[in-house]
């Protein structure tokens, strides 16, 4: 770990209701997972590190916030590759956040948000996410807790690459993420 307080990058998709539709999954269910996700890293004094535009990142950031989190880095794409609406939602939510990134783009935020983070929680996949997920594959031994009752599979040429671990429910991504943290007190 790169440091004795565990990082998490929480990682999911921005269109919830396509997603969510698709899956499928009960309207609401990503949110409720990436709110209580946000409050279960506060609660524990563990870092945050998010893309919070919308979706599971902005979740996951409100939860943290709520709950008295205040270890969080929100990382807030720019440049002219950026997608105009993307960078204007973002740069509102940003301010919930005790640190920001502006200076990268929406391509380097992938790598920077691994670079960022201890670990990476997936709650849901959105092409976008699997970009972030493939981008651990150059970190060495980087965890990333799938919620697989959130997801329709991931490609086994993909995970045989990854440091994935497959987690039923919410609760199990939780068990996991406190051994990950008295690892890195260690």
């Amino acid at each position: 770990m790169k440091n004795s307080i565990l990082r998490v990058g929480v990682i999911g998709p921005t269109n919830v209701q396509l997603i969510e539709s698709v899956v499928p999954l009960v309207p609401g269910t990503l949110e409720t997972a990436a709110r209580r996700t946000g409050a279960f890293l506060a609660k524990n004094s563990m870092g945050l590190v998010s893309v919070p535009d919308r979706g599971v990142g902005l979740w996951v950031l409100e939860g943290y916030r709520s709950s008295g989190g205040d270890n969080s880095l929100a990382l807030s794409p720019t440049g002219s590759d950026t997608l105009d609406n993307c960078m204007d939602l973002t740069r509102r939510h940003v301010s919930m956040a005790n640190q920001l990134r502006t200076d990268l783009s929406w391509e380097e935020a992938p790598a920077q948000m691994v670079r960022e983070s201890d670990c990476f929680v997936c709650i849901g996949l959105s092409c976008g996410t699997i970009i972030e997920l493939a981008s651990t594959k150059w970190m060495g031994r980087f965890p990333v807790l799938v919620v697989d009752s959130f997801i329709t599979g991931l490609p086994i040429e993909v995970t045989s690459e990854l440091d994935v671990r497959l987690c039923r429910n919410i609760d199990q991504t939780e068990n996991l993420l406190l051994e990950l943290a008295k690892e890195s007190d260690v």
